[in-house]
């Protein structure tokens, strides 16, 4: 039976989840988080110093940050969906994350109240360094390797063997190799050209990263110069949340060299969860990797994707045409923990 997710919280929850992230984690998994308050450092550098000073005293104790996630449960617990347990009294439950979303957190919480076990696959390789104390605490984790695995022990007290390494789940896909022997059959269904190079730039939503666009310019420009030592073609793939999801905008700008680039429009599953795609979409890009001569993105998972179909990847560190704080800069994308 499926029922929906309701993954509605208030104003006053998300305080509290900010709280905990910036006050009640464990200071050694900062690392991350000091990188994206830099910005108040520089805007507010009296809240960035209480910040950093009330995380050194209460984030060093494991029974403050217990009582804070005692306490958020009882102030928010989960009124949608707690019948779903007494109606089916499933034997366990697995969640996307530990707590990341407001809703996992409540789901873990009332399971546990039933006596569950709580289970999490972890989605992403950065929910165990750059979202703070979790929300919620599941029995076991299962994550993507061993790095993942020893970071949930040093940042958030996990035993070893309450974490399980079992690979990436939508990689599965990728383990299909089929598709690298119909490159050309791809690359048609691409309206690509078969005798040219394949440069696939992934973008970022500009909210994150906002000179995609100026790179397709770079681009094209070289392309128009010859300045490439063989044909190539460009392909560009709009970042899914700037299509349709949450970062939704204006595609306008993009579609100024549709006669030198072709593009690619991935569509947003869910309004509420970030990059929740269809399977169709994930085969999508499993072609598009695996006819792709090199890939280009701006410190994003897809660099992993192309990693595992043994595509070489450049990460871009351009800011535009006028030099920026670090705080700005894309630079410190590449300082984070997990990447």
């Amino acid at each position: 039976m499926l029922t929906p997710l309701i993954e509605q919280f208030t104003w006053l929850e998300s305080k509290f989840q900010s709280m905990r992230k910036n006050y009640f984690c464990d200071p050694k998994l900062l690392s991350t988080l000091n990188i994206k308050n830099e910005k108040m450092k520089r805007e507010n550098p009296l809240k960035y110093k209480m910040t950093r000073a009330l995380n050194l005293v209460t984030g060093r104790y494991k029974p403050v940050r217990d009582f804070w996630l005692w306490l958020e449960a009882r102030l928010f617990p989960d009124r949608k969906h707690g019948w779903v347990f007494s109606e089916f009294q499933p034997d366990a439950l697995v969640t996307a994350t530990p707590g990341v979303f407001p809703a996992d957190a409540r789901l873990i919480r009332t399971a546990k109240k039933h006596g569950i076990p709580t289970f999490c696959v972890v989605q992403s390789w950065d929910n165990l360094t750059s979202k703070g104390h979790m929300g919620a605490r599941p029995d076991r984790l299962i994550v993507w390797n061993n790095i993942m695995q020893q970071e949930a022990v040093d940042y958030h007290q996990y035993r070893k063997r309450d974490v399980s390494v079992a690979g990436v789940p939508h990689f599965d896909i990728y383990a299909d190799r089929s598709a690298k022997k119909q490159k050309n059959a791809i690359l048609e269904k691409l309206n690509l050209e078969k005798n040219k190079a394949v440069i696939f730039f992934g973008t970022t939503a500009s909210v994150h990263y906002p000179h995609n666009v100026e790179i397709i310019d770079i681009l094209v420009e070289a392309l128009q110069s010859g300045q490439f030592a063989k044909p190539v073609q460009l392909l560009v793939r709009l970042h899914p949340e700037a299509v349709s999801g949450k970062y939704k905008e204006d595609l306008a700008p993009y579609l100024k060299y549709e006669q030198w680039v072709k593009y690619d429009f991935p569509t947003s599953k869910s309004q509420t969860v970030a990059c929740d795609l269809h399977k169709n979409d994930l085969l999508h890009l499993h072609e598009i990797l695996s006819c792709a001569d090199v890939t280009i993105n701006t410190a994003s998972t897809l660099t992993i994707d192309a990693c595992a179909h043994d595509c070489p990847v450049v990460n871009i560190g351009f800011d535009g045409y006028q030099s920026k704080a670090y705080t700005d800069s894309a630079r410190r994308f590449y300082d984070y923990t997990h990447f």
